[in-house]
């Protein structure tokens, strides 16, 4: 392998390593529960810098929004039984989780994170 070559990948894994989901500060996580209908519930969640996933899956209608530490709002796109917000994170830190029963009866949902 000749040096042009070497710096080549050299280069090319320094750009993939950078694009790699950052996620959890903890690691990926996956909680399940019950939502009474009409229940909200959140809680805050430590990020690293980079691409933040967070998904739900629920069996009544689910919404998911996530929230910063400046307030600022990324919504979620799915159907009403499967919610997933992508964030990228530009500073590591705590983010607010948001999910409702927007459905008339108790819902199981799953919320996962990378």
């Amino acid at each position: 392998m000749n040096a042009f070559t070497k710096a080549l990948c050299v280069g090319v894994l320094a750009v993939a390593a950078t694009q790699v989901d950052a996620g959890r500060t903890d690691g990926p996580a996956t909680e399940t529960g019950t939502l009474e209908a009409g229940q909200s519930f959140w809680f805050d969640v430590p990020y690293d810098e980079g691409r933040a996933v967070i998904s739900i899956t629920a069996d009544q209608p689910i919404a998911l929004w996530v929230y910063d530490s400046d307030g600022k709002v990324f919504s979620s796109q799915g159907s009403n039984y499967r919610r997933t917000a992508v964030v990228n994170v530009t500073q590591a830190g705590y983010f607010r989780i948001e999910m409702r029963n927007n459905g008339g009866f108790p819902c199981r949902a799953t919320i996962s994170t990378n």
